[in-house]
């Protein structure tokens, strides 16, 4: 796509943003931020001129793109200008725009926007019977509801796009829905699901060449040792997630979480020197306005590095004011349990 984009650039500029629209979207789906960025920001430039109805799939992508290197501020802005074009989008249409958009939400920390797309998606396309979409729609609904804390819902969901998935012989989304799935079984506490279904994601991603889905699966696991109380074990699977994300300039954006679980089992592993590296990621996380979650993180994560109980009740303190504001009850309640 990029090469094709590259020798028609002169030629039809307008299809050419197209095609690298296209290439940066799918560098982003599969973990190289890099690129994704690289290719979404020249995308931009090359429609700059046209109206905003018909530069709206890479306006999107472009958003989606600088939420993910934690622009929140510009990711923000191009959603003020695509939110109203949004309604009139084809929910069937190949590009999937209400999930880009969905996703770019999730990223800035506005869960209710990200599930309200997601779930009227998932409704037109289940009244159009379009099945071969729903695995897609329903894995990232799952995500959505696993932030929300509406753990039955994500699981059901979760399920569902799993079978759809090997129903409709969707090969490269059936790992993508799988390793969800087995994030959600991790916190609560399903090991035997959880570890079967990490262990699928991870050979049928290694099958597809999605490296993505082998972070997400090792994630999985990390968080289900965290929560049983193996915190090197869980440093071991979570490292692998950690080398994936910096590898690709990812960081610890919503699609892809780990650094404040790293942080957690580092210092529950009694190596809390060893979490420096996570915590720097948490702090440039931290740092783009309009990111609640991402404070309170950095927060009880510095609180836990203290090691003094007393030294660290005032990052507790304000991390949960922090939690409050940011409407995700997993993350308050482990605060909260520290």
């Amino acid at each position: 796509l990029l090469h094709l984009a590259d020798r028609t650039r002169t030629a039809d500029p307008v299809r050419s943003a197209a095609m690298r629209s296209q290439a940066a979207l799918l560098s982003l789906t599969i973990g190289d931020q890099q690129l994704g960025l690289a290719a979404a920001t020249q995308a931009a430039r090359d429609v700059a001129d046209l109206h905003d109805a018909d530069r709206l799939p890479v306006v999107l992508v472009h958003a989606l793109a600088l939420a993910l290197a934690n622009d929140s501020a510009g990711a923000r802005a191009l959603l003020t200008t695509c939110e109203p074009l949004l309604a009139a989008v084809d929910p069937l249409a190949i590009d999937q725009l209400p999930v880009v958009a969905a996703n770019t939400y999730a990223s800035i920390e506005d869960p209710a926007a990200a599930r309200r797309w997601l779930e009227a998606g998932v409704r037109s396309t289940r009244s159009s019977g379009a099945v071969g979409l729903l695995p897609f729609l329903l894995t990232w609904l799952a995500a959505a509801c696993w932030r929300d804390g509406d753990w039955r819902a994500a699981l059901t969901h979760a399920h569902a796009a799993v079978e759809l998935a090997q129903e409709t012989g969707w090969a490269t989304e059936e790992p993508q829905a799988l390793a969800m799935l087995a994030t959600i079984e991790a916190g609560l506490g399903m090991d035997a699901a959880c570890r079967e279904h990490a262990a699928r994601a991870l050979r049928l991603g290694a099958a597809t060449g999605l490296r993505i889905v082998e972070a997400r699966a090792e994630h999985a696991l990390g968080l289900l040792e965290l929560g049983a109380g193996h915190p090197q074990v869980a440093v071991a699977h979570l490292t692998v997630t950690a080398e994936f994300a910096l590898a690709h300039g990812l960081g610890s954006p919503v699609l892809l979480d780990w650094a404040g679980d790293l942080v957690e089992a580092q210092v529950c592993a009694g190596t809390p020197e060893r979490a420096q590296r996570a915590l720097a990621v948490l702090e440039r996380e931290a740092a783009a306005p309009g990111r609640p979650l991402a404070d309170a993180i950095v927060l009880r994560s510095s609180a836990l590095l203290l090691g003094d109980d007393e030294a660290a009740e005032p990052a507790f303190i304000e991390a949960l004011r922090r939690h409050a504001e940011a409407g995700r009850p997993f993350e308050e309640a482990r605060t909260r349990l520290h």
